[in-house]
Parts: C-alpha cells; structure tokens; sequence
C-alpha cells in the first residue's frame, strides 16, 4: 500500500490534467520525465510502459475496463471490473497499469482525471476457476493509439498455458484466431472502453 500511494504520487499527481480543446481522441504511452520513468521502472518490470495518457472530447461521459477472454477464435468478456465517469465536459487524464500480471492479488488499475483519482482492483483470477499457470503478457499501446468510443481498446495481454506459453504479437482484437492459432489453455484481454453514456447507461444496455 504504502508503495502504490508513493508511486500515485510521483507518477500521477504529475500529470498534466486540463480541458481539451480539440476534438481529437487518442491514448498513449505517457510522456514520463527520467525521473518519473525510474520512479515507475522502480515499483515494476518496465514500468514507464504502464502509465498510459488520453485525450477525450466533450462528448465522454465515461471510461469503464473488462477482461475478455479468448473463445473459439473470438474474445468474450469474462468480467467488467469498474471505471471512473467524467464530471467535466473534455478531459485528459492518466491510466496506470499497476500490476505486472492478472494473477496478481493486489493488481489495480489507477485512473486520473482533472481532479479526482479512482482505483479499479483486478478481480481474483481463483475465480476464474483455474489455478495459477505459467504465463506471457504483453503491454499493448505502444504508440498513439485513436480512440474510438463504445469500442474496445486492448491493454493488456495475458496468455496461460501449464507448460509451455506461446505468445503472438498480432492485433489482438483485428486478429484473435492468432492467438487462439498459438495454442494456449487460457487467453486473457484486458481492454477500455470510453463511452458517450455513463456506467449506469451502459450497464442496463447489457443487460437488455
């Protein structure tokens, strides 16, 4: 605990949050100062490549995250995990990765808007109804990534095998069969979703 308020600290309370004042959307690998960076890299493998920044237009009432998992050669959400809803017309905020895989106990994930900070804790993969195993993960925005909204953008890649892991470097939502070609016992997506309705809206539109 002590650690992560250290590095919320350092990393994101150093973001700088403002209105947008174009309506372009995209997410990226946060800009991190070198001292930010081995801040990050301290607290994780490769950390700096875990604090994501977005830009948002006025429209975006929301972000929310799920992990899917792969099915027959196609993602199906296995659970939604929370999110954080905008109380100000166009945002730029900061997401944090903060765990180095999904089995991780105590993995969250951080996100900043102007003003407010919310935490989203990854479910207990014990749930999933299968035991630990070895595993492959891959960070996936690497590059200015567009954000369209009510689509599924990947974070994070996660693949489980009991022996050997077999990991691609495909699109994972442009081509899933790539990764299900690869074998795996279990494949798991971490993805955002930024949305023009709020969590309450999108929640009662899944259940419709």
């Amino acid at each position: 605990m002590k650690k992560t308020m250290v590095l919320l600290g350092a990393i994101m309370a150093l973001s700088g949050c403002s209105s947008v004042e174009t309506s372009s959307s995209f997410m990226e690998k946060a800009s991190l100062t070198a001292e930010e960076a081995e801040i990050a890299d301290m607290f994780q493998e490769d950390g700096k490549d875990s604090v994501l920044d977005f830009t948002v237009d006025e429209t975006v009432q929301s972000v929310h995250f799920q992990i899917d998992e792969l099915q027959d050669g196609q993602w199906v959400k296995k659970e939604d995990i929370g999110g954080i809803e905008f109380f100000e017309k166009g945002n730029k905020g900061r997401i944090l990765l903060n765990f180095t895989s999904l089995q991780d106990e105590s993995g969250e994930i951080v996100i900043k808007d102007n003003g407010s900070v919310v935490k989203v804790f990854l479910p207990n993969t014990a749930d999933f109804g299968e035991e630990m195993q070895s595993s492959s993960h891959t960070k996936l925005v690497t590059e200015k990534t567009k954000i369209e909204y009510e689509k599924e953008i990947p974070l994070f890649i996660e693949c489980w095998d009991k022996e050997n892991v077999a990991m691609r470097t495909a699109d994972p939502m442009a081509n899933p069969q790539s990764f299900a070609e690869a074998g795996n016992d279990h494949t798991y997506l971490l993805t955002a979703v930024f949305s023009q309705k709020d969590l309450a809206e999108n929640k009662k539109a899944e259940t419709e």
